[in-house]
Order: structure tokens, then C-alpha cells, then sequence
């Protein structure tokens, strides 16, 4: 049986299924390149109505975040040609071997953000075998270059308050790829659970078999992008990975924090049949809500300041005063004008609290700006 997501606006039209294939070419890849680069060639090789592909390397050197990118709405041939020119340390034509250990993989997720928009079904494999620049790792030559960057595109420098930001912007499904143990690292396992996804490992070498299993979680999505159905008999057979699923009550980690926390744990590795039965069509049915228009409320933050809290509070008891037609909003005077007083004050708050970004500032009032927009409409 037929498990149907609704779609909100009523519409039988569908957006295509937009799928970014982000691999690390620094030389810490070069025992895997070739079976992913193969990987890559194989999944490319198959054209699926519906499906936009777009391939994106990256590596670094001293002086340089390389970022380079397939065309946007390349052909198939195009995009094998792409793929078939990936070389091991070459990005954009220079030499980017890696260096310090960890790798400029912030910096080539939030390039999708110039690639796609908040209404676009984005689903990402990120393909790496090291963590991002945290900073207790300290600051290289590298990791400046990154964070230069950042800042000439207009992002956070810290890898996640940028996450986050990417988190924020797209309506983006992030499946990190990880080799080397990085299933522990606490940046990739946010970037999973919070875009409610999975971490995949791959215990084969055979790159066909590899390409079959994305390809087979493609083939899933892209359908239920069209028919917002999940037959649950037709969960792929992910064949080639294991299944790693992060700690779902794991909090929100907003700011890098020092190197103990930088390992995760709670993670669970799934090895029954079952379980990753199980674990697969929780991301289809993430998929397929996202897809129908309902975003997740991905984001649940923790506010420090008593100030921003007491004021929030405030705010938010009264709207709902408002909403509900209390008599104590009578009582108290409540209105839209004095709701949209409230709402500048708690604004104001935001902006003295010298903890938080300006990343969270705008999300944050974008929420409250929405909510005193609808409240007529909510009674």
C-alpha cells in the first residue's frame, strides 16, 4: 500500500530532483579516487528524466580554495567529459594537493548555495575522507584560504555557523560519503541529521555496484518527486554501503567548539536488513515531505541570553493570547500594533547579544516577521 505525502498547493506539477555529487580530490583521496571517479561515471552514464546533475570537486593549497564545477544543465556527454577529466590534486587547471589534513569542504557545500534556491529539491552526496577546518585545528594557510573565501561570498567563517547557514538557505538533503573513520566527526554527522539524512560508508570496491546504489536511491526519489508516493515495497537495494544514522537527540552545535567535541557520538551503524530497510525509507519520506512543499523545522536553537528569552517569551505568550481571542488579550490590550512593538524589542535583543551571528539574526527575525505578517489570519 501506497503511502501518499500531501501536496499543500493541491498541484500535480513536479520539480525536478537537483542532485550535487561533491567530491574531495586532495591527495588523502588518492587510495579511493578511481573508484569513485568510476562511481561517478557509471551514475552519469544513466540520463533520468527529472534529475539535474551537477558534479563538483574540490581541494586546496596554501593560497588557494579550489572549487570547480560541471556545467550547470550539462548533457550527459558533458557531464562524463567532466568526470572523466577529474584528476587526483587538480582543481581548475592548478595543482591543490590538500596540505594541513583537513579539507575545504564547507566552502564547496555553501558554492551550492549560488547554484540553487530555497524552493529547489536538493539532494548532495559530500564524497571525503577528512574533517573541515575546525578551527581547534588551528589556523594554516589553508584553512585562511577557506575562510577568505567564505568571506568574499558573504558566509559565516566557521564551519557551522556556515553549515547551518546552508541548512537555512536550501531545501537541501545532505548524504556525506565518508571513508577514513569521519563518520565520528561532528560536523558531518550534523549536516546528516540535520537535513534528516543518513551517512553511508562504502565497504566495496566495486564502483559499479556503488554507482547502482546511488543510482537506486536517485531512481526512488526522483519518482516520488513526481508522484509525492513511497511504495514501501520498493525501498532500493542499497548494495556497496553501510548505513550509518546520527543521534536524532543530538543538540544543535552552532559554533565549532573545542577538540573534544569535535567527535560524535551516539551514532548508530545499521547491519540487518531491516534496519537499513527501515533507516532508507525514513529518508524517502523526509525526501517526499520536503518535496511537497513541507520543509522540516530543521533548526532548534538554544538562546543563552535571559534578556532574548524573557523577551521571546513575552512575545510569543501574547501572540498567542491574540491568536486564540483570549479575553485576557482584551484585558491586556493585546493587538497587532502592540505585537509588532513586542517583536522589534525582541529584534533589538537579537542584535545586543554579541554570541550570536548575523546568520542567526536574520533567520530569526524572518520568523518573527512571518509570524506577526499572519496573525489576523491565524484567529
Amino acid at each position: 500500500m501506497d503511502v501518499e505525502a500531501v501536496d499543500k498547493t493541491g498541484g500535480t506539477m513536479s520539480k525536478p530532483l537537483n542532485v550535487a555529487l561533491v567530491l574531495d580530490v586532495s591527495y588523502s583521496m588518492s587510495s579511493q579516487i578511481e573508484a569513485m571517479k568510476r562511481m561517478l561515471h557509471d551514475f552519469c552514464l544513466v540520463e533520468r528524466p527529472g534529475v539535474t546533475v551537477r558534479v563538483v570537486i574540490f581541494s586546496e593549497d596554501p593560497k588557494f580554495c579550489g572549487i570547480e564545477k560541471s556545467p550547470p544543465n550539462a548533457t550527459v556527454e558533458s557531464l562524463l567529459q567532466f568526470v572523466d577529466h577529474i584528476e587526483l590534486c587538480q582543481v581548475q587547471g592548478r595543482m591543490a594537493s590538500g596540505g594541513d589534513g583537513p579539507e575545504n569542504s564547507m566552502a564547496a557545500l555553501y558554492s551550492l548555495v549560488d547554484d540553487y534556491t530555497a524552493s529547489d529539491n536538493v539532494l548532495c552526496f559530500l564524497i571525503t575522507d577528512s574533517p573541515p577546518h575546525h578551527r581547534a585545528y588551528g589556523t594554516s594557510s589553508e584553512a585562511q584560504a577557506e575562510r577568505d573565501w567564505l568571506e568574499q561570498h558573504h558566509a559565516p567563517t566557521d564551519v557551522f555557523e556556515a553549515l547551518n547557514a546552508v541548512l537555512d538557505q536550501l531545501n537541501i538533503t545532505i548524504v556525506p560519503i565518508l571513508f577514513n573513520g569521519m563518520e565520528s566527526n561532528a560536523w558531518h554527522q550534523q549536516a546528516a541529521r540535520v537535513s534528516e539524512s543518513l551517512i553511508l560508508l562504502p565497504n566495496s570496491h566495486d564502483s559499479a555496484l556503488l554507482a547502482r546504489g546511488l543510482g537506486a536511491i536517485m531512481h526512488a526519489l526522483q519518482q516520488m518527486s513526481t508522484t509525492r508516493r513511497i511504495d514501501p515495497t520498493a525501498v532500493p537495494n542499497l548494495q556497496g554501503f553501510s548505513i550509518v544514522v546520527p543521534d536524532s537527540d543530538a543538540g544543535l552545535i552552532e559554533a565549532d567548539p573545542d577538540r573534544e567535541g569535535l567527535t560524535a557520538t551516539g551514532a548508530t551503524q545499521l547491519n540487518s536488513p531491516a534496519d537499513i530497510e527501515a533507516a532508507l525509507l525514513g529518508l524517502l519520506n523526509t525526501a517526499c515531505d520536503r518535496f511537497s512543499g513541507k520543509r522540516a523545522g530543521k533548526r532548534c536553537r538554544t538562546v543563552g541570553n535571559p534578556s532574548v528569552i524573557a523577551e521571546l517569551v513575552r512575545f510569543l505568550v501574547n501572540a498567542m493570547l491574540y491568536i486564540s481571542e483570549s479575553p485576557q488579550a482584551t484585558t491586556r490590550g493585546i493587538d497587532v500594533d502592540r505585537l509588532r512593538a513586542e517583536a522589534t524589542v525582541v529584534k533589538e535583543e537579537f542584535d545586543k547579544d554579541t554570541r550570536r551571528t548575523e546568520v542567526d539574526n536574520a533567520y530569526e527575525k524572518r520568523l518573527l516577521d512571518d509570524l506577526v505578517a499572519d496573525l489576523d489570519e491565524m484567529r
